[in-house]
């Protein structure tokens, strides 16, 4: 395609492979069957490497390294799959927590769904949360909000199913323990990934550091909530 001479089967200019043959049906079919199945095991690979070796998977993307796991746009793309499905069949309360668009038009809720505005607003801040409990590791907004992104989409699409089934179990379990439960893993392996120390309690630490700040902020968005406009927008567990 880049009319670059090529000995052999790749392209050494832009990767393209060679194979010199016209198209077969079993070639489609391979290549279908390899798109499955990669795809499978990126996902599996992906998740059970965030759920034991979490710093592993982020520090490999921070590193610049592609293709092998879900990137975190894949995996909030994932989480908003998961979400909608929860929210059009289940119920409407993400991870436990009502939000109702009361402010929005009906234009505009169409593109501004409760999923995306939750996501919207918990990515930042939870992103801002690392950022000032690590803030001397001097780590980047990118490599923050990256971090955050992965984790947030992980157990995002982990708790909804996970409540869900349980849910089902049980009829209608509390769903305040939801958004508790995600919250407490998430804080939970965002120290897992930035305390430079193993040493368990240096990561509890950390976690209720996390907690700390998380609250104040939200403590302080909601101040400003209620101080501008208190009922444009209700956002509040269950």
């Amino acid at each position: 395609i880049c009319q670059t001479d090529v000995i052999g089967l790749y392209c050494y200019n832009c990767g393209q492979k060679i194979t010199g043959r016209r198209l077969r049906f079993k070639e489609v079919l391979a290549e279908l069957t390899e798109g499955i199945f990669s795809i499978e095991k990126s996902l599996i690979a992906t998740f059970y490497h965030l759920l034991i070796k979490p710093k592993q998977v982020i520090e490999n993307y921070w590193e610049g390294n592609r293709n092998y796991y879900y990137s975190p746009v894949k995996m909030l793309t994932l989480a908003l799959f998961v979400i909608g499905i929860h929210v059009v069949f289940v119920n409407k309360d993400i991870l436990g927590v009502s939000v109702n668009m009361n402010g929005v038009s009906k234009e505009m809720s169409v593109i501004f769904s409760p999923q995306v505005f939750f996501i919207t607003l918990m990515l930042p801040l939870i992103s801002v949360v690392t950022y000032i409990t690590y803030f001397k590791q001097k780590h980047n907004v990118l490599e923050h909000i990256t971090s955050v992104t992965y984790l947030f989409a992980f157990w995002a699409v982990v708790i909804t199913i996970f409540w869900d089934l349980l849910e089902f179990v049980l009829g209608d379990p509390d769903s305040l323990g939801a958004f508790v439960l995600f919250t407490l893993c998430l804080f939970i392996w965002t120290a897992r990934i930035f305390t430079r120390s193993v040493k368990w309690y240096r990561i509890v630490i950390n976690t209720l550091a996390e907690f700390f700040i998380f609250c104040l902020l939200i403590a302080s968005l909601v101040g400003i909530l209620y101080f501008f406009d208190p009922s444009a927008l209700d956002v509040s567990a269950s």
